[in-house]
This record gives structure tokens, sequence and C-alpha cells, in this order.
């Protein structure tokens, strides 16, 4: 599908763009299908942020992402980014596991999570949204002193990576 960029987006006379990946709020159909408030988003927001699942495909030379977003990666970086993924998920859980236990959830806000063993979605309003299957390692993987340096480490690498805009693979 071939879209265009809104004349009202601030993005609209731009002629390149750093990265393929964008974020929009809205997608609008008149002569063509426009895309409104547009932001470009890197590829290391893309692996770290936006999906569940990373399929080395080392072969091809390729990750697959949540089965259709496919990028060129030789496999060595696929089995380092899926590792680092993996890591960011667990820095995220103990993230937010720490602040949930600091603090009182709002009435009526709950949160998703996924019931590994039934594979089905449930409710709480103490459980952190992940897609990483290595949620209970956050609790040992991070605690004392040495965790506390691997999640700086992890941290300052990932804000590299992220801010690098338009990081090819």
């Amino acid at each position: 599908v071939r879209v265009f960029i809104h004349p009202s987006s601030i993005n609209f006379k731009l002629r390149h763009f750093e990265t393929q990946w964008v974020a929009f709020l809205e997608k609008v159909q008149t002569t063509k299908t426009f895309l409104k408030e547009v932001s470009t988003v890197p590829v290391f927001a893309l692996l770290l942020l936006s999906c569940c699942d990373i399929e080395v495909q080392a072969s091809c030379g390729l990750i697959c992402l949540d089965g259709w977003i496919h990028l060129r990666c030789p496999g060595l970086i696929g089995t380092y980014v899926r590792s680092l993924k993996v890591l960011f998920d667990a820095l995220l859980d103990d993230f937010y596991t720490q602040i949930l236990a600091n603090t009182e959830a709002p009435p009526g806000r709950r949160t998703k999570s996924l019931d590994s063993s039934q594979g089905q979605q449930a409710y709480s309003s103490t459980t952190p949204t992940t897609c990483s299957s290595s949620s209970s390692l956050s609790v040992d993987l991070f605690s004392g002193a040495e965790g506390e340096r691997l999640r700086n480490d992890i941290s300052q690498l990932v804000k590299r990576l992220v801010e690098y805009e338009g990081h090819r693979l």
C-alpha cells in the first residue's frame, strides 16, 4: 500500500527520511491515502520497543518481528539483538515492578498481561504489561550492586542505540 504524508503534517515538505519506519496518529483516505501527524521511528526503537517476538533467520540474513516485519540483519547480530531485547524486557519489567510496588494503581485502571501457562490475557492492577517470557529473571538479574551496574550499562547502551536515528542493520 502506498501512502503519502498529509499536507497538514509538519513533515510534509521533507523529501528524505533517515528511516523508512514511521508512527502516525491517523490514516485518512481522500484523493490518496494520507498519514497525519507522522514521526520517524529508529530501527532500534522498532526492535526494542514495538515488537514482542524476534525470530532470527540466519540463513536468509533476516530477522522477523512479530511474524510480519522483515529486516536485513546478519545472523550473529540478530542473535545479539534478540538477547538485548530479552534483557531490555527484563529491565523494563524490573523498573515497572519497582514503580508499582511503591505506588498504588488508580481505581479502575488495569493493565493487560499474558498468562503464559494458559495463553490468555489476564487483567491486574499491579502487573506490568510485557511481551517478555523472561520476566521471572528480572527480580534476580537486577538485584544488588552488580544488578545496578548491569541495569546502568544496559540503559546506556539502549539509549545510544535508540537515539541513533535511522540505524540500518
